[in-house]
């Protein structure tokens, strides 16, 4: 006797593949040399950049202003930053 259903066993097989998280950028001091008796000093984005490292090529930028330990520092609009020594 057949009711009209039919009996499948089905069998799914999943496979995942689990990234390892990228490895965090390692930022640098840096130290620049600026002419004496300047107003200020212009520092480049990439400068800033040029000895900190990132072991999966990401992209790195700057994040707000960093502080510097003797004058101020100033982001300017062109991704360069100002250097006023102090007074």
């Amino acid at each position: 006797a057949n009711d009209g259903v039919i009996a499948v066993d089905v069998v799914a097989t999943a496979h995942i593949t689990i990234a390892k998280p990228a490895d965090p950028p390692t930022a640098e001091d840096d130290e620049h040399a600026c002419p004496s008796l300047v107003a200020a000093c212009v520092v480049p984005l990439a400068d800033l950049l040029d000895n900190d490292a990132s072991p999966s090529n990401c992209s790195m930028a700057v994040d707000g202003t960093p502080t510097p330990t003797e004058g101020t520092l100033t982001r300017n609009a062109n991704s360069t930053f100002s250097w006023t020594p102090p007074a």
